[in-house]
C-alpha cells in the first residue's frame, strides 16, 4: 500500500521520480545529524526498496535505526533522517559485489518515511489518500491505520483490511493497475513495484516494498510477488497463473 501510495503521487505529479532524494523533502529538519554527500544522495528508490545505506536494520538489536528505537522516539521523521551511514564487516557482501548492486536490510523505519513522504508532497495523509484512490474505488470502507506520535498515517505496516477487501488489492496488481474497466494505478508502476530491485536469499528478492518468492509448482519454477505481514499473514500474487491467494494468522511477533 505504501509503495502504491508513492506511485500515485508520482504519477500525480507531486513527486518527480523514485531518484528524488528524501532529504529534499524535509528542509526544516536541517542540519541533519551525522551530515554526508552519500546521505544527501539517498532516494526514493532506495527506500522502496529496502536497500538504502542508512544504518537501519529491525534484524539487529544493536543497530541505531532497529524500529523498537524509532517507536520510543517523538519525532519518527527526525529519527531517520539522523540516522548514520552503515558499514559493511569483511563477512558481509557489499552493494558492488550483490546481483543488483544494492543491499538488503529490513527497515521498518524508512517505510515509514515513504509515508511521510507522500503526505509532504500531497498534502494528505495516506489514510485519506489511500481512501480516495484505492479504498472506494475498490469498495473498500472498513481500514484500520497506525499514527506516529506527530499524527503522520504510518507507511512502516500494521494497517489492517477485512480478508475479502486485500484479495481486492491482490487482484488489482494482478490485473496490472485495472478494476472494473477503470484504471487505478498506472501500468509502468505496477511493474517496476513488482519486479526484483535487490536480492535477499536464495529465492527471495524484493521490488518496491513488495517481496518475491520463487516457488516450485510441479516441473517449474515461478515467481510470486507478496504482501507479508506480521502473524504470518501473506497477499500471494502469481500473474502468469492468474492466482491471488490470501493467508491470515495471529503468530504475531513470534520467530
Amino acid at each position: 500500500v505504501t509503495s502504491t501510495m508513492v506511485g500515485i503521487a508520482i504519477n500525480q505529479g507531486h513527486i518527480k521520480d523514485v531518484n528524488q532524494p528524501i532529504v529534499s523533502f524535509f528542509p526544516e529538519k536541517k542540519p541533519l545529524k551525522n551530515p554526508s554527500n552519500e546521505k544527501d544522495d539517498i532516494t526514493i528508490k532506495d527506500l522502496l526498496t529496502i536497500s538504502s545505506l542508512l544504518e537501519c536494520n529491525d534484524n539487529d538489536s544493536f543497530s541505531r535505526g532497529n524500529e523498537a528505537r524509532m517507536y520510543i522516539y517523538h519525532d519518527w521523521v527526525e529519527f531517520i533522517l539522523d540516522l548514520p551511514l552503515k558499514g559493511f564487516a569483511p563477512w558481509q557482501k557489499k552493494p558492488e559485489n550483490s546481483k543488483f548492486k544494492r543491499s538488503f536490510s529490513y527497515c521498518t523505519a524508512g517505510s515509514f518515511l515513504l509515508g511521510a513522504i507522500v503526505e509532504k508532497s500531497t498534502g494528505k495523509g495516506m489514510d485519506h489518500l489511500a481512501a480516495e484512490f484505492l479504498d472506494q474505488p475498490l469498495g473498500i470502507s472498513t481500514v484500520k491505520w497506525n499514527y506516529s506520535p506527530k499524527g503522520i498515517a504510518s507507511g512502516a505496516g500494521g494497517t489492517r483490511y477485512r480478508s475479502r477487501d486485500f484479495l481486492k488489492f491482490g487482484e488489482l496488481f494482478r490485473n496490472e493497475g485495472m478494476w472494473q474497466g477503470k484504471r487505478l494505478i498506472d501500468q509502468q508502476w505496477v511493474q517496476e513495484a513488482t519486479k526484483s530491485h535487490v536480492d535477499v536469499d536464495e529465492n527471495i528478492e524484493y521490488g518496491y516494498q513488495w517481496w518475491r518468492y520463487r516457488f516450485p509448482i510441479g516441473n517449474d519454477w515461478h515467481w510470486s510477488y507478496a504482501a507479508s505481514g506480521n502473524g504470518g499473514n501473506y497477499l500471494f500474487v502469481l500473474p502468469e497463473l492468474e492466482l491471488v491467494t490470501l493467508i491470515t494468522a495471529e503468530a504475531y511477533s513470534t520467530s
